[in-house]
Parts: structure tokens; sequence; C-alpha cells
């Protein structure tokens, strides 16, 4: 009752300061009522933005002993009160929050003294609630049914239109629920943003989040249109200035993009979009050594088995850009056999790790073609047109050069190895003492290749027939 008197008299000032003006005047007193009405729902509505998080702190340790000594809430002023809400669910120095203490819920929860009684601590305790959202915590269910079921019974004028946009926030699996309708009910991420009527920086957006990951790890496959759904979700997934909207969730982003593919690749289209955007905001997988602090290497975070996937695709990628690029500067009949003889290799899923080296000339090439910048490196030393294909298959690591280059094989244990995934080669280190080198001669015939496949078949098992590469 008392703050509904507090509204009435508000509203009555604000009426009377409006009709000073207009005592001489004729006016109409319906639409005039109606705007000092609205001007002080919006007054009452509004709510000042949380103080800082050490003054919060302070009051949430001082409500802590008064609840330890046994005495109520009510003791704190009105101010602190007040503050003190923005704090229940805070997390201070990882100790469990205000919130925890069950005989602090029990007063919050009671109607004697009912200190939860006005419009502005319920929209406050609301918003508090879903900024943190604390599902971790025992009574997360309790703090959610009573803040609903204290807005559902209240008869504040100025909270109506507050809960009808808030309370499906306070449904049992709320999150899993605003997850089903992005992808049923919309299709404008900036729609169901806009009608979630919270800050992208609450908890309750951020779970939402990654509900919708889950969605869509389990869905895709059974999905029409892949790509508009992929493409719709890594939109989401970015604010406008094109970074990630939630760093934490990097794990869940690389498995919900890429586990669904574990043995079958995509779509051509959406294999591109889910690489170009993880390479974007991950960086490259294959090595640390291209970190900055602008795409820094974030693979860390991700568990092996979904970083495998994204290695499978970026052997493909490199195999398929060494060929384009090398294509155009190779004469023909040093190249075709070579191209044929190593994508059968790839064809039969052995391949493990494939990384490319231009020489200047093929270099131009790749920037003409725009590709990207960290996924391959430069040649040093050698004539301008050569460039060196690497691979690892089993104990071996092959340097495969373009034109009247040479194939040099590197057992593990050969301390002269190439090690993959550097920014730049000199070609005399991937020349340096060979356990097998192999000259390119009888490509028509399959001299080389059947010399090479002998090798390799020797070294680790991996057998590949003629009829594979001629």
């Amino acid at each position: 009752m008392e703050n509904e008197k507090v509204f009435l008299s508000e509203f009555i000032k604000s009426l009377t300061e409006r009709i000073k003006p207009l005592s001489k005047k004729r006016f109409d007193a319906t639409n005039l009522m109606k705007d000092s009405y609205n001007a002080m729902v919006a007054k009452l509505s509004s709510d000042p933005k949380p103080p800082p998080n050490f003054q919060i702190e302070q009051i949430v340790d001082e409500a802590a002993n008064i609840v330890k000594l046994g005495r109520s809430l009510s003791q704190l002023p009105s101010r602190k009160f007040d503050i003190l809400i923005w704090g229940l669910f805070i997390l201070f120095d990882n100790q469990p929050p205000f919130s925890d203490d069950h005989d602090a819920f029990l007063q919050f929860k009671s109607y004697k003294p009912d200190i939860l009684s006005s419009s502005r601590r319920l929209r406050r305790i609301v918003k508090s609630f879903l900024k943190e959202y604390p599902i971790g915590s025992g009574l997360f269910d309790k703090w959610r049914e009573m803040i609903e079921e204290r807005l559902n019974r209240s008869s504040h004028l100025t909270l109506d239109e507050f809960w009808e946009n808030h309370r499906e926030k306070f449904y049992l699996n709320a999150t899993s629920l605003h997850a089903k309708k992005w992808r049923s009910e919309y299709s404008a991420n900036n729609e169901f943003l806009s009608d979630l009527s919270l800050p992208l920086d609450y908890n309750f957006v951020r779970q939402i989040e990654l509900r919708i990951l889950e969605e869509y790890e389990v869905n895709i496959n059974e999905v029409s249109d892949k790509l508009e759904l992929t493409q719709r979700l890594v939109d989401l997934l970015e604010l406008e200035e094109k970074k990630l909207k939630n760093e934490s969730h990097i794990e869940q982003i690389a498995d919900a993009l890429l586990q669904p593919w574990k043995e079958e690749d995509p779509p051509p289209d959406v294999l591109k979009l889910i690489m170009q955007f993880l390479l974007k905001h991950l960086g490259d997988p294959r090595s640390s050594n291209f970190s900055s602090e602008r795409t820094p290497n974030k693979w860390l975070r991700v568990d092996e088995d979904t970083k495998q996937i994204m290695l499978r695709w970026l052997v493909k990628e490199s195999l398929e850009q060494f060929f384009q690029v090398v294509r155009e500067v190779a004469f023909d009949q040093h190249w075709k056999y070579r191209e044929e003889f190593w994508r059968a290799y790839y064809e039969l899923d052995v391949i493990e790790d494939a990384w490319v080296s231009f020489g200047p000339k093929a270099l131009s090439h790749a920037k003409e073609r725009n590709l990207q910048k960290d996924s391959y490196a430069e040649l040093l030393s050698g004539a301008s047109n050569h460039s060196v294909l690497l691979m690892r298959m089993g104990n071996l690591t092959i340097a495969e050069f373009s034109h009247n280059g040479k194939c040099n094989i590197f057992k593990d244990e050969n301390p002269d190895k190439p090690v993959l995934y550097k920014g730049y080669y000199n070609v005399y280190m991937l020349r340096n003492s060979p356990d097998f080198v192999q000259i390119h001669h009888g490509s028509e015939r399959g001299t080389w290749q059947q010399r090479v496949a002998d090798y390799v078949r020797r070294e680790t098992g991996i057998y590949l027939e003629s009829w594979n590469y001629l």
C-alpha cells in the first residue's frame, strides 16, 4: 500500500505541475493525465546502474554479518539494501554468493517483514538474478521460483509491462526454451536479441548462447538448409565489430561447429564458412608461431578430438592451395603426375599434417588469390619458381619440391628432419641429409611413384595401389 501511495502522490504532483502553466488556457485533460501517468511510470520504472563492485562487496559483507548474528536484513538502511540486491548473486573472490545462504534466502522469501515490498526492489532483483544467473547454486531454483511467485502476485502497476517482458525467463529450463525459439520462431538475430530486453553481458543471455550451440550440434545434420542455419549461428556469436561475444565459450563453439562432422564433412560452402570463422577467432591450430594480440592461438582450450577435425580440413586446404598455386607456375609435365600421386594418399586419409612453402613467384600468386596469410610459409634461397609441399605420414616427414626439385623423405629419428608450420624455410634445410631421395623421372610409366610408394609402405605400412595415381 505504501508504494501505491507514493506513486499516486508523485502522479498528482506531476499533474499539478503540468496544469499550472495551462490554468488560463484550454487544454485536453484526458491526454494531460495520460501523459503525466506515462511520465511517472517511466520515472519509477527506471533503475540506476549498479555501483562499483567494491562498494557492493562491502555491503554484502555487512549483510552477511547481520544474518550470521540472527538479525533481520530490514535493519539495513534502505539505500544499502537496494545496493545489496545487486550483489546477491555475485561471487566475490571465488567465495559462494550471499544468495547461497539459506537463512538469507528465507528472509527474502518472507512477507513478515516484507523486504521486497517496493516495485523498485522487485525490478532490481529480477535484473540482478538474470545478470548473474547463478545456475551453479544449490538454491538456484528456490530463488527463481520465489522471484517468479513475487512478481506474479505483485499489484504494482509499474511492473506490468516489465514482468510481461521477463516472465518467460523464470520458467523451468528457460534458456533451453529461448534457444529453441531462436531456431524456430526467429529469422533475424537482431529481432531475437531485441526481444530478450537484456544487455548482452548478462549471464542469462550467455547461457542461451550455450544452449543454442548445443541445439545446433545436435540438429544440424537433420536441417535441410545447413548453410543458412550455420550463417545465422556464426553471426549470432559475433559482435558488430566482428569479435566474439563470449570468449569464454571458445571450447563449446568449436565443439558445436566441428563435432557434427566427425565422420563426414559438411557441404563445401558450410565447411568453408566454419573454417574461416574459426581461423578468424581462434587462430590456426597447427602452430602457435602466428599467435598475436590480434589473432591469438586459442586452440589449447579445445578438446583434442575436436581439434583433429579442423586439422583434417586444414590438411586438405593446404594440399588444394599448393596444387592450385603451383599448377599456375609449374610446367604441366613437372607437376600433373605429382599432384595425382599425393592426392591419392590424401584420399586414403593417411596424410596427418600438411604445410606449404611458396617461393617468390608462387607467393605472388598466393597473394593474388587472397589466401589466408597465416596458412603458408615463404621459401628462401631457392629458385624463384620453386615451392615445397611438406607432409607427415606415420613416422615420415616428406618434402616434395615443385618443378625439377626432388622428393626428400626424412624419418622421425633424423635430427635434420624439417619441422612443419614455420613461417620461413631455407631450401637447404629441406634438402639436408634426407633418408630417402627420389628424382621425378618416368612419370608416365609410374617409375618414381612406385619407388616412393614402396619406401612409404616399408616404413609405415601404408599401401598405395598404382591404379590410384596412374
